[in-house]
């Protein structure tokens, strides 16, 4: 990462420059990885080590000056690490050698960094999951619309409300396995991608496994089923409520969704030199189901908002880490 980042290879010779203006240089022999510093895209760095030959060559004493620990245990508290700290710094000093100061890494630096893009990722996800179950409910809503006389027939011939509501549904859970099984290979690609392509060199990651845990994909399975069932339900109940006789006579135009409300009224009032009749038709038929008009709204306005958040952040995203570059 530090070697894509200088734009060298190994095999290369780079030039460092000292602090009093001279310049070394030094082949690239090999790579390391420091898991302690994010990518040199964010801190503007990189760093790598040499020889105790290439501290001399240096101008330095060819000596370690920092001794890292890592602690056994899992998730030791700090007044462990503490005394195991002080241990370690008495029985350095009792060999003669100095120390200059001592730091310990409760955390990862990077650790903020994931949790901001989790946030984020998570953030996304349960607004298209939200938009997804009200497009469900628009699409069924439509789709019984469309078959109210089928369903006046169905009752007409004995079907009960019951086996019309497992009908419907059963329709509805077919389609959330269909949308499932091609989303979540195309869910688990796209986690990959990002892992591999963007995550793991931001944050200067290795992870050991890319593997999906078994209950990520039971927790995909379980949206994929209930949610399109639970989101389908209410147009379901609401559209086979209906008696046979008025689902044998319906034309699609009620009497009480023209002429009474109150756009209706606001509209017969405007003159027709300002509001011609298509126009004022056009805007009825789009007025007359106001639950399926606030629903379509709902997912335009959740849609753009989305939207307009992905392309502030990437911005902000973008302004934050030139400005932090530039210092």
């Amino acid at each position: 990462m530090g070697l894509a980042y200088l734009g060298a290879q190994i095999g290369d010779t780079i030039v460092i420059e000292l602090p009093d203006d001279s310049t070394k240089e030094f082949v690239v022999t090999g790579t390391m990885h420091n898991p302690q510093y994010p990518s040199p895209e964010i801190t503007g760095f990189t760093d790598g080590a040499v020889t105790p030959d290439g501290m001399a060559y240096l101008g330095m004493p060819p000596l370690f000056t920092e001794m890292h620990i890592r602690v056994d245990g899992e998730n030791p508290d700090r007044a462990t690490v503490q005394a195991i700290t002080d241990e370690v710094e008495e029985r350095i000093e009792r060999s003669g050698r100095d120390i200059l100061g001592t730091a310990i890494i409760g955390k990862s630096i990077i650790e903020s960094i994931v949790n901001t893009a989790v946030m984020i990722l998570s953030f996304f996800g349960w607004i298209i999951l939200l938009l997804s179950a009200f497009l469900v409910v628009n699409t069924i809503s439509a789709l019984i619309t469309q078959q109210i006389n089928q369903i006046g027939i169905m009752k007409l011939v004995g079907a009960s409300r019951g086996q019309m509501i497992a009908m419907y549904l059963s329709l509805v859970l077919v389609f959330g396995i269909i949308a499932f099984s091609l989303a979540i290979p195309l869910a688990v690609w796209t986690a990959q991608f990002l892992m591999t392509d963007l995550i793991v060199d931001l944050v200067n990651l290795r992870p050991e496994s890319l593997d999906v845990p078994l209950w990520v994909y039971a927790v995909m399975v379980a949206v994929g089923v209930f949610i399109p069932v639970l989101a389908g339900l209410f147009p379901v109940l609401q559209g086979t409520r209906i008696t046979t006789y008025a689902a044998l006579n319906d034309t699609g135009i009620h009497s009480n969704a023209a002429g009474g409300g109150f756009v209706d009224r606001l509209l017969n009032r405007l003159p027709r030199r300002y509001m011609q009749r298509p126009l004022v038709l056009s805007i009825r038929n789009t007025l007359r189901h106001k639950g399926r008009l606030l629903r379509t709204m709902i997912v335009m306005i959740h849609g753009t908002s989305l939207f307009i958040a992905v392309i502030s952040v990437r911005i902000s995203v973008n302004t934050t880490q030139a400005d932090f570059l530039r210092y």
